[in-house]
């Protein structure tokens, strides 16, 4: 596909110091293992810019509240009709970023969030019932214990655009327990009307505090749940011993209709991906036309053969342990190579201004 822009990344980070740490890490600690979620955003965001510095690839990091981080090229001379950003988001979608417009649009993103209603060949790529069932509807079912168990159940937004997400299978009634519709008319919880749709009995993880010398029960709260879900049947994923989580699961990234880079789904092991799970990827990313240029697609070997678990923007989603960030950025190069504009005004980058790695990393 021919892009008529010049495409820029654009790397979202909290603060200042954040940056710092995710430079750190990437320089002096990419392998050290971390699960916290914090963590490997940073790890991966890190990379990111890393692998744009290496290939010369135009980017700019902007702070939460817009501050400019870090660029490799002069934004004061960009014509911003002449360019479309790459987004790497930790918060909302906004408009526009320093007076750029995102490549893709907030439609686009939605267009993601509700994939199941653009597949074209569910019967090949998705092999079970699944459907997007809104918020009012399923509150309802949960009523007349009408929810179709067994089953899987997601909220439709997750990411930093959600507060709650969801992503569970119910195996039977209990398991729904959780649940309730909202009541109470006019009674408000963590400043959220219980008085319709759905809210979740959330438990937190028991913890150890040091100090106590002893473990802490993770405490329980209600949280309302404004968000619509997707319901579907369960899928028997296929197992091996070769990962912690033992699913074999794999995410790729789709760039222009071709996957270029694909992993287990691990965050620190590399474990090779078979030629036909990608060549069941590839054939998705052809046939499937009703997707914006830039998404993420999760598939697993289920006792059917593959199947398509899910679709996720690009904007938001993590990494696993080989989704190499120079494959995608390279990828994403390409298209914007091929823009007559490019050849025209080439963009012209420069290393970008030094940063002092000051910020202490604490110790486990």
């Amino acid at each position: 596909m021919t892009i008529p822009y010049i495409l820029v990344h654009c790397f979202e980070f909290k603060h200042h110091d954040d940056y710092v740490k995710a430079l750190q890490i990437a320089l002096y600690f990419p392998d050290q293992q971390d699960e916290s979620f914090d963590y490997c955003v940073l790890r991966e965001r890190g990379m990111e810019v890393q692998a744009c510095r290496h290939q010369e690839s135009p980017y700019f990091v902007l702070s939460l509240d817009g501050e400019l981080l870090d660029t490799n090229v002069s934004i004061e001379t960009l014509v911003s009709a002449d360019i479309r950003l790459i987004l790497r988001l930790q918060g909302a979608l906004k408009k526009d970023y320093l007076g750029f417009i995102p490549l893709l649009s907030d439609p686009a993103y939605q267009q993601l969030l509700r994939w199941p209603d653009g597949l074209m060949d569910p019967e090949r790529f998705l092999q079970r019932k699944l459907s997007i069932v809104d918020n009012k509807t399923f509150a309802q079912w949960l009523l007349k214990a009408e929810v179709p168990i067994p089953c899987f159940i997601k909220t439709l937004n997750k990411g930093p655009r959600q507060e709650l997400s969801l992503h569970h299978p119910f195996e039977n009634e209990k398991a729904l327990s959780p649940f309730k519709q909202g009541e109470s008319p006019g009674v408000r919880e963590y400043g959220l009307p219980l008085n319709e749709g759905v809210s979740f009995l959330f438990t937190s993880p028991n913890w150890y505090c040091p100090y106590r010398e002893q473990t802490q029960c993770g405490t329980r709260s209600r949280v309302h749940i404004q968000d619509d879900f997707i319901v579907s049947d369960l899928m028997l994923i296929a197992q091996d011993g070769l990962s912690d989580n033992k699913n074999i699961e794999y995410r790729c990234f789709i760039v222009d209709g071709q996957v270029v880079s694909t992993s287990r789904v691990v965050d620190y092991k590399d474990i090779p991906v078979p030629q036909d799970a990608i060549a069941f990827a590839q054939a998705f990313a052809e046939q499937e036309k009703n997707y914006p240029l830039l998404y993420v697609l999760d598939v697993a070997r289920t006792i059917k053969g593959y199947q398509v678990v899910e679709l996720n923007p690009y904007e938001s989603s993590g990494r696993y342990a080989n989704n190499d960030p120079a494959a995608f950025i390279y990828a994403i190069a390409q298209l914007s190579a091929k823009s007559a504009l490019s050849r025209r005004t080439p963009l012209s980058i420069a290393p970008p201004e030094p940063l002092t790695l000051n910020v202490q990393w604490e110790d486990d």
